[in-house]
């Protein structure tokens, strides 16, 4: 598949195309006018500053800002590559304090840790993302695998082969169309799916055709199954499916997104492994299913590592 940059660049954001060109010239607007609030990070070995930019209102300018969910990344009126988050999803402004009061303080933390992340998926090495832990990409194909077993009553067989594509489609999120090394590929996907074994997982990958996309993806899941149950299935199913299995602001719309961007996905399965507010969800009890022998543990270091320094103390800056 092709790498989403962006959430606004997924198929589930398409829509808000024109709409988040228009937010992208006000945020540049405020910026210069040094209406918003930013909160810088220095991030462990990355060479330079990451910076987010907050909406939090108090301004006419502002206010005219139409709200957006997930972070806008792109340049300021100086060139520089900056991140934007929406923090008026997540409190207010009051106007007697004359400061921003925090309503949401959960949910603005992981806004702005998904925009660090993307930030970090934009500019540095993406295998990094990849690598980091086991869980992301066994979630992944286990959470699409189980749902399509439960709606089409597919038997194992048919499970692991579904399971298998969805696998491999979650590797191809962290590619552009080149082609993978089909021993390294077959390896990783064997480690998330455990005792299936090798064997299996190579036929499947003999089998599969190129994914360029969700879609693709769906008529692979389709054609590897062996199960004629699946003939109807399609994106729509898939996203109609899973869309209920998060939790919080716009959380339908955020699985969509996560389904093609690595770093919203990245930040579900962290959330569901560290923070309470997020474990309520289904696919919290679905990461907590395969979060086996400490890897969640393991996963919940490396993130920490990476965006530990992203924690509360830094709402305080607001």
């Amino acid at each position: 598949m092709s790498t989403f940059s962006t959430a606004y660049d997924t198929v589930a954001c398409q829509a808000y195309a024109g709409r988040i060109k228009m937010v992208e010239t006000a945020l540049k607007e405020a910026d210069a006018m040094q209406l918003l609030k930013p909160i810088s990070f220095n991030i462990a070995n990355v060479p330079y500053t990451i910076t987010v930019k907050l909406v939090c209102g108090g301004h006419a300018r502002l206010d005219s800002i139409a709200n957006f969910n997930h972070p806008v990344y792109c340049q300021d009126q100086m060139g520089k590559l900056v991140s934007y988050v929406d923090a008026r999803n997540f409190g207010r402004w009051d106007k007697a304090q004359s400061r921003f009061r925090i309503s949401n303080q959960d949910e603005l933390l992981w806004q702005i840790r998904r925009a660090v992340l993307q930030h970090l998926w934009i500019n540095e090495p993406r295998g990094s993302l990849r690598d980091i832990s086991i869980l992301p990409m066994k979630v992944y194909a286990n959470a699409i695998a189980e749902t399509l077993e439960r709606r089409f009553a597919l038997n194992p067989a048919e499970r692991v082969r579904v399971a298998t594509a969805a696998a491999y489609g979650y590797l191809n999120l962290f590619t552009d169309g080149e082609e993978a090394d089909f021993d390294k590929t077959a390896v990783k996907i064997s480690q998330a799916l455990g005792s299936w074994g090798r064997e299996q997982v190579d036929s499947v990958l003999s089998e599969i055709q190129p994914i360029g996309g969700l879609e693709d993806l769906c008529e692979q899941i389709k054609a590897v199954s062996g199960s004629v149950r699946l003939e109807e299935f399609n994106y729509g199913m898939l996203v109609t499916l899973l869309s209920g299995s998060w939790y919080g602001n716009n959380s339908r719309e955020v699985v969509c997104v996560g389904l093609e961007h690595i770093p919203t996905w990245i930040m579900m399965i962290w959330s569901s492994v560290s923070e309470a507010t997020f474990k309520r969800s289904t696919l919290a009890k679905l990461v907590q299913q395969y979060d086996t022998r400490g890897v969640g543990d393991s996963f919940d270091t490396a993130m920490r590592a990476m965006l530990g320094m992203v924690d509360d103390k830094k709402l305080l800056e607001i």
